[in-house]
């Protein structure tokens, strides 16, 4: 299984947690997040479409979604990154 850690390295393509603030990550996230979605959430399929588009690993979709699907969801099905960073950079 992979941790959130490991997930965000994957997400800004490998450097380490040193490299990246709080801000530099959720400006990250802000770019792919759906406007219509609330502040701080994001859908599994846009980020799944990130990771493939985006990521200098190179990810295939399969890959995509088994990272993705590791992640808590909410009740509708969402994903607060905005929890997820705060955690992750405290």
């Amino acid at each position: 299984m992979v941790d959130f850690e490991e997930f965000l390295l994957v997400m800004v393509g490998g450097r380490q947690k040193g490299g990246y603030d709080k801000k530099s990550l959720l400006r990250g996230f802000r770019v792919f997040a759906d406007k219509k979605m609330p502040n701080g959430f994001i859908t599994p399929e846009t980020l799944e479409a990130a990771l493939v588009d985006h990521c200098r690993d190179g990810l295939t979709l399969d890959a995509a979604a088994s990272l993705v699907a590791q992640l808590e969801r909410d009740t509708n099905g969402n994903i607060n990154y905005l929890e997820k960073v705060n955690s992750f950079c405290n």
